[in-house]
């Protein structure tokens, strides 16, 4: 997924619409909700309109830093750092709000609830788990064995459902 309303929008609408469409040709069926499942999509830091979100949030342009994204430094490496982690957090906040609370508002104006392992574990993709998970009906997280970190998911689920104040936390399991 792209961290952005319009390809969000264009994703629900081509997924979870066809289904709804297909649900509703049978009298008085409805869905309750969607699951999200884990984001295992690989790195992601751009979208058409990247820039000027990361100017609105982070209150300068990168333009005179995007060295820095391929691995050059501009000025020092402080201010490199400093914008590299700038870059990191505005990912994290628009997968947060772009990504899931946009499926959350359009689940919400289809009658349905948003469910999500948002993001999920063994993603490389900049995020803020707990952020992430607020941003649905049911934070949700996954925990496999064999992992040694393999719960961690779980207890953020159970931190984001405290912490936004959501009754149930749930979890994908074997």
């Amino acid at each position: 997924p792209q961290a952005s309303r319009p390809a969000t929008a264009v994703q629900f609408s081509n997924y979870v619409g066809v289904i709804l469409r297909e649900v509703r040709r049978v009298p008085g069926a409805k869905l309750a909700g969607i699951n999200v499942d884990s984001a295992e999509h690989g790195s992601q830091n751009w979208t058409p309109d990247f820039e000027a979100q990361f100017e609105k949030l982070r209150g300068y342009s990168m333009h005179q830093y995007l060295p820095a994204m391929m691995g050059r430094v501009v000025n020092s490496r402080e201010e490199s750092d400093k914008f590299l982690f700038d870059v990191r957090r505005t990912i994290a906040d628009l997968m947060s709000e772009e990504y899931y609370g946009t499926f959350q508002k359009l689940c919400h104006a289809e009658g349905m609830i948003e469910m999500a392992e948002a993001p999920g574990i063994a993603t490389c993709l900049p995020s803020d788990n707990i952020q992430a998970k607020g941003w649905t009906d049911i934070p949700m997280g996954e925990f496999w064995v064999g992992q040694p970190d393999g719960t961690m998911d779980c207890k953020e689920a159970a931190s984001a459902a405290h912490v936004y104040g959501k009754p149930v936390a749930a979890a994908e399991s074997f």
